[in-house]
């Protein structure tokens, strides 16, 4: 989709415009080094033509990451393909103006084309040296410039595996945060999450996601490949996505320390870069256990499941609004928390998330509203969950966008922020986050505007 009507067609085979001193080459594209928001093309600098880039072109009809252009003109790491150049750029094609980005073009294909690829499994030393310390090097320079990533994988990494050359985290500009992510590669509160709705994430994702990167290289393959997304999210949240993907395979004990820390799926516990860089030298931390795997000491029966974690029966309970309701009501669940669990704190939660809706009374949306709102209750980290969607708050922004381009969604969308449901999640998370106050002030002041429904709102 053009973001801009264009008004002069170029001639084709000139290398077009971009930015300031940038050009495109429209009849030499790299399909080869394709993204997830446009196709790749052959670029240049202005008057410096042995300077070998390639340009995505954002005509997905996604909104591309411009608000990170000026960070990531910061970057400077090898580690990182380095951005050059943006800008609008007129395609003789459609006669219309998109966005496009042009990068440092990859020294070396793409780590793995699919995450179904096996091979050789590398020395331990190699790995440590050749793949290992370099990426714990980029992701250094990501936090030091404020960049999350949201899309480090196998197959956005450009290295030979077994090679001594430096590996390239490819770029994630072209699309919105994580919508190119499989869901392998998330965490699961995100992985949960449509992948429009994921949003921007955190350093802590970005770390979660080369966990699963390094832990796919060390085996030679992908442990969960053919199973779907709703099997890898399932198993992950039995089992929690260390032994989901590595438990008891033999790996060095260096390397099961490093993937212990990376792939906690508590975010607060898990390694950062900071954490790897002491690993690399030589510090041994023992990762802090997790209650991910948390189990009742009963089964919970429920729309015709058994449940014995807390995030599955969210998961359950999101499916099944009708039964959900006169089930939470009875109180069944608030006597399994305390008696099976042993979970006070979550019990209290519940009710709290009952007694948030008895001044609205039970008006059209009540059973959505109450089970979206158990939903959070038992499981605060995860995404908000209401009329079949699954959002993380910051997602909602671009859920918008794409309900504008498509009109899908809009009334839901607009449910969500009126009710407040932002403000339940932030006020369930269980750690003070000075990152959420001004996310929950935001969608405050976008209620105000939702309510204003005179004629010119």
């Amino acid at each position: 989709m053009a973001y801009f009507p264009a008004q002069t067609l170029l001639p084709p085979g000139n290398g077009l415009p971009v930015g300031a001193r940038g050009e495109i080459m429209p009849t030499s594209p790299l399909p080869e080094l394709n993204s997830v928001g446009g196709p790749a093309y052959a670029a240049r600098i202005k008057g410096d033509a042995g300077a070998e880039l390639m340009a995505i072109l954002c005509n997905s009809g996604l909104p591309p990451r411009i608000d990170l252009i000026n960070a990531m003109r910061n970057v400077d790491h090898p580690a990182i393909l380095r951005l050059v150049e943006s800008g609008t750029v007129l395609w003789p094609a459609d006669n219309a103006h998109y966005f496009s980005f042009l990068f440092q073009r990859p020294a070396a294909p793409r780590m793995m084309q699919s995450l179904n690829e096996q091979y050789p499994v590398m020395g331990e030393d190699a790995v440590n040296n050749y793949f290992i310390t370099p990426m714990i090097g980029a992701l250094a320079e990501l936090t030091r410039t404020g960049v999350v990533h949201n899309a480090i994988r196998s197959t956005n990494i450009f290295w030979r595996v077994g090679s001594s050359t430096m590996p390239q985290l490819g770029e994630a500009m072209s699309a919105p945060p994580g919508l190119g992510q499989p869901v392998l590669f998330e965490p699961l509160e995100r992985a949960m999450s449509i992948p429009m709705g994921r949003g921007t994430g955190s350093h802590a994702d970005d770390c979660y996601a080369f966990g699963i990167t390094l832990a796919l290289l060390v085996l030679g393959q992908n442990p969960l490949q053919g199973m779907d997304d709703n099997a890898i999210i399932q198993m992950k949240s039995e089992r929690g996505s260390f032994n989901a993907l590595v438990g008891n395979r033999r790996l060095s004990v260096s390397h099961i320390e490093l993937l212990r820390g990376l792939l906690t799926d508590d975010a607060r516990q898990r390694w950062t870069s900071a954490d790897m860089e002491q690993w690399l030298n030589g510090r041994h931390m023992t990762p802090k256990s997790t209650d991910a795997g948390r189990r009742a000491a009963r089964h919970l029966d429920f729309a015709g499941g058994q449940y014995w974690q807390l995030r599955p029966l969210a998961a359950a309970l999101a499916a099944h609004v009708s039964e959900t309701v006169p089930f939470v009501e009875s109180g069944a669940l608030d006597k399994w928390l305390r008696r099976a669990m042993g979970d006070e704190e979550h019990a209290n939660d519940v009710i709290e998330a009952k007694s948030s809706l008895k001044d609205s009374g039970k008006g059209g949306n009540y059973e959505e509203q109450l089970t979206a709102r158990v939903c959070i209750a038992l499981d605060p980290s995860g995404p908000i969950r209401y009329r079949g969607l699954a959002m993380m708050p910051a997602g909602i922004a671009n859920m918008l966008v794409e309900a504008v381009l498509t009109g899908n969604h809009i009334q839901t969308l607009s449910e969500i922020v009126n009710s407040q449901l932002v403000t339940f999640w932030v006020d369930m998370q269980k750690e003070i986050k000075t990152e959420l106050v001004p996310l929950g002030q935001q969608y405050e002041r976008m209620r105000g505007v939702i309510e204003k429904t005179g004629f010119g709102n």
